[in-house]
């Protein structure tokens, strides 16, 4: 670990360590408020595409899921996508095929990308079909 990492990390934790430290006992519902508000606003503050509402193993590679699982388990996650019916059926070396009904050609170009985007993948077959017009 290089030096810069583990002074950032002791000072990390002095910063959350010290305030609880220093408290005294009738601090603690002020203390929760505070992290309660400083947490909401942090996460109000990222743009809608940097929240993450999928596990981080979808994204990592040399996780124990298989390329396919991840493609998955990112689509069922994102928070556009979700509860649409979309199969992942995998192939030989990273192929996966995509298929489903999408109901608009955004919504079938973001399944395909989530795919094209996911470590462990080295090609996407789309064969998803939207409704004309849509």
């Amino acid at each position: 670990m290089s030096s810069k990492r583990f002074t950032a990390g002791i000072l990390f934790l002095v910063v959350l360590v010290a305030p609880l430290v220093a408290a005294k006992n009738s601090d603690g519902p002020i203390l929760l408020k505070t992290g309660k508000t400083a947490w909401e606003r942090m996460r109000n503050s990222l743009p809608e595409k940097a929240r993450l509402s999928g596990p981080l193993a979808a994204l990592r590679a040399g996780d124990a899921l298989p390329p396919d699982e991840r493609v998955r388990v990112r689509l069922q996650t994102d928070t556009i996508l979700c509860g649409m019916d979309v199969q992942v059926i995998p192939g030989a070396d990273g192929q996966i095929t995509l298929r489903g009904v999408m109901p608009s050609t955004g919504h079938r170009t973001r399944a395909a990308d989530i795919a094209k985007s996911t470590t462990g993948i080295t090609g996407v077959v789309d064969e998803m079909a939207v409704p004309e017009g849509k």
